[in-house]
């Protein structure tokens, strides 16, 4: 998603740092993308509408990541849906729609796993659980009044986190500062993160 081939174009600008570098520092996440990341584990009990809560798993461990090194992570949930992008939403719909009937068509086949995670899509229920555990354990969250990419922008620029997690190039686009890319996090590896224009990677 975001605006396409915006990242290489500002590909020059992009360096590579350590999450151990925002110790002491808030940063703004996109939610949404370490649910989706989560559900790709689960992608099969989604398809058949089976429930589950594997998806969690992920968005825990890199709060757990992020908390390690220090750095305290403040997700952004997405509200309302722009009235301007339904026509953008529903495309992504029949996009899914058609992801489906292609994985249960392959479902006896090699290719079955990469055609479920094609389906994945993060649900307002998927959300709420993620939410109801924050809470739980005490951590701040923000759901923004329409897509969680512009309030990311909206909290670094205004001061309220140094940078924003995210895979979405949007935040580009939306005058963010500093935005961590790509992040990922693999056993015996420090995260490698980047500010904007910052791509993160791990070494």
């Amino acid at each position: 998603m975001g605006v396409q081939g915006l990242l290489t174009q500002v590909r020059s600008c992009v360096q590579r740092v350590s999450l151990s570098d925002f110790s002491e520092r808030t940063l703004a996440v996109d939610a949404s993308g370490w649910l989706h990341r989560g559900a790709l584990v689960c992608a099969h009990e989604l398809l058949l509408g089976e429930p589950t809560d594997q998806y969690l798993a992920y968005p825990l461990r890199m709060i757990d990541l992020f908390e390690r090194h220090g750095v305290t992570p403040l997700l952004v949930f997405d509200g309302a849906s722009l009235p301007a992008k339904a026509a953008v939403h529903r495309a992504r719909s029949g996009v899914r729609a058609a992801a489906r009937a292609r994985a249960a068509a392959a479902a006896i086949e090699a290719d079955a796993e990469a055609a479920r995670r094609k389906t994945v899509v993060v649900t307002a229920e998927m959300a709420r659980t993620l939410i109801e555990v924050l809470r739980a354990r005490g951590h701040a969250f923000v759901v923004a009044p329409y897509e969680a990419d512009a309030q990311c922008a909206f909290l670094v620029r205004e001061g309220h986190a140094h940078a924003a997690v995210t895979d979405d190039s949007d935040l580009v686009a939306y005058g963010c500062p500093r935005v961590l890319y790509k992040l990922q996090a693999r056993a015996g590896a420090s995260p490698s993160p980047c500010p904007l224009p910052l791509s993160p990677r791990v070494c």
